[in-house]
């Protein structure tokens, strides 16, 4: 009768993924097994690796424009604007991160000089929810915002209108 004894080795191990700088870094996790016949050389026997993927973290890209309604002016700058004009600014955003984010927030504040009088917004592509409210603090959240890894990114926009005093 011969005895047979197992025996596991664990070896943990990293192998850096290639790409830009956020890239995503693969841990791996080996296991490797070992087996004794007596009066035989122990010999190897069988493996099998988990990878975990640690994700670079979110990152947001935020891109903010003002538009002057009654003369139509845009840009990404300054416009021209009198007293009593009704501007809107827009906030184009988006998850550039790999990792999604469980909430996503951005404040933006009615600049003094004028009065804050409404806002509009999107529900947002990939299945985010949003929320917003309106005062001197304009507020927009989005919860669930996806990473570009797998992808595709969570993205959206917001706006609000603000008149000249």
């Amino acid at each position: 009768m011969c005895k047979v004894f197992m025996v596991l080795a664990v070896a943990v191990g990293l192998a850096l993924v290639a790409g830009p700088v956020m890239a995503a870094t693969d841990i791996t996790n080996t296991c490797t097994g070992q087996y004794e016949v007596v009066g035989r050389e122990a010999a190897l026997s069988g493996s099998d690796n988990a990878i975990g993927r640690l994700q670079g973290l979110p990152a947001l890209t935020i891109a903010k424009s003002i538009t002057n309604l009654r003369t139509g002016q845009t840009s990404g700058g300054s416009v021209n604007i009198l007293s009593g004009d009704t501007v809107e600014f827009t906030v184009v955003w988006s998850n550039s991160g790999e990792a999604a984010s469980d909430t996503m927030a951005l404040t933006d504040y009615v600049p003094a000089g004028f009065t804050y009088s409404s806002m509009s917004g999107d529900t947002i592509a990939n299945g985010v929810k949003v929320s917003y409210t309106g005062g001197a603090t304009v507020q927009y959240t989005a919860t669930g915002v996806a990473g570009s890894d797998p992808g595709p990114a969570g993205n959206g926009v917001f706006s609000f209108r603000a008149t000249v005093d």
